[in-house]
């Protein structure tokens, strides 16, 4: 049995490749590649063109909690499942793979995992994408909550890309695995061509895709669902929402924003241009990645936002949605009523379980 891994990275159209397995499994069948079922959540997101996990969330849990018993029983599942459908292909798709089998010794226990299962033909699917894009994807991607204030701040704390990449590449030398590296494309098909006919080896399913979700708002209208965070949490999916229905091209462009969140991007990816340059050596020719230099000077953030008519009245019109009885009523039951109900509910239950171990030390 042969196992085929995708293990991502973020923000290279994983989801995309999912739902089109999900979808075509009965075509992959036809080929004789199994891909297992995810969990009912993660399958309904690949169904419906969502986000979503893959099927490897279980998997990718388990090794990141060092729980190699549930790791092991998850993969052979699996490889127990493909055998009874007789099909000598495993795939296993999901990007939460690459953070657990990038720390010291993940990927070595992951391959012996699979080598129990009498498989040593192993081959892992890695794309890549422009640093500076994929970061500041990332960030966008990231501060759709509103908890982030300033890209500086991700920065800091939450761009753990780089550093997965280098615990991966480490590990290479002494773990003999086929990894094959490839560069992320929006070209039309393209994604789809490097996964299924030049990694897998079979055509593209025919499927019929659901409409995508994966929006991204603006740098203004970021900052807004920030502020809206602080002050008015309610506010955030709704206006979020309607933010993300609205097309670009009605959009304000904020040039001083943008070219400030850029290079502090620049700044944070050219600190590790040699991982970069280290994956550039296997990656195609024609696919390296550009690879930027430190800026000399980083440009301050500015001050204010920009918003253009179509956004200012989808502010509005949500912010008046909001103001009305109904609304009012089910914000204070969500952000103030419900909560204080659980705090009771729970000092209820501590001062119930207080009193029965007096009773119990009282009847000793």
């Amino acid at each position: 049995m042969k196992w085929f891994v995708h293990i991502g990275t973020e923000k290279t159209g994983s989801s995309h490749l999912q739902s089109i397995m999900s979808l075509g499994r009965e075509s992959l069948a036809a080929k004789g590649f199994a891909f297992p079922a995810g969990t009912a959540h993660d399958e309904s997101c690949m169904q419906s063109g969502q986000i979503s996990a893959g099927n490897g969330r279980r998997l990718a849990a388990s090794l990141g909690s060092h729980d190699l018993a549930a790791a092991r029983a998850e993969i052979s599942n699996m490889a127990g499942l493909a055998k009874r459908a007789g099909r000598d292909r495993v795939i296993v798709a999901t990007e939460w793979l690459l953070p657990v089998l990038a720390v010291k010794g993940g990927l070595s226990r992951f391959l012996g995992l699979l080598r129990e299962q009498g498989s040593d033909a192993v081959s892992l699917l890695l794309v890549l994408r422009d640093p500076v894009d994929q970061c500041l994807s990332l960030y966008k991607h990231r501060a759709k909550s509103g908890k982030l204030s300033d890209i500086g701040d991700w920065l800091d704390k939450g761009y753990r890309l780089p550093s997965e990449l280098t615990g991966l590449h480490e590990q290479l030398a002494s773990c003999e695995v086929d990894l094959r590296v490839r560069r992320y494309s929006r070209e039309p098909g393209a994604l789809e061509k490097l996964f299924f006919e030049d990694w897998l080896g079979v055509r593209v399913p025919l499927v019929d895709l659901p409409a995508t979700v994966n929006a991204s708002l603006s740098l203004s209208e970021l900052a807004l669902i920030h502020q809206l965070a602080l002050s008015r949490p309610e506010l955030v999916q709704p206006m979020f929402d309607a933010l993300a229905r609205l097309p670009a091209t009605d959009k304000a462009r904020h040039a001083g924003l943008e070219d400030y969140v850029r290079a502090m991007a620049a700044a944070a990816v050219s600190a590790y241009a040699e991982e970069w340059a280290a994956w550039n050596d296997r990656l195609p020719a024609n696919e390296r990645l550009s690879i930027p230099e430190r800026p000399m000077t980083l440009p301050p953030r500015p001050r204010e936002v920009a918003f253009s008519q179509g956004q200012l009245a989808t502010i509005a019109a949500v912010t008046a949605q909001a103001a009305t009885l109904r609304a009012l009523s089910r914000s204070f039951w969500h952000w103030r009523l419900r909560p204080a109900l659980r705090r009771i509910a729970r000092r209820f239950r501590s001062s119930r379980s207080r009193q029965s171990v007096k009773s119990y030390e009282n009847s000793r």
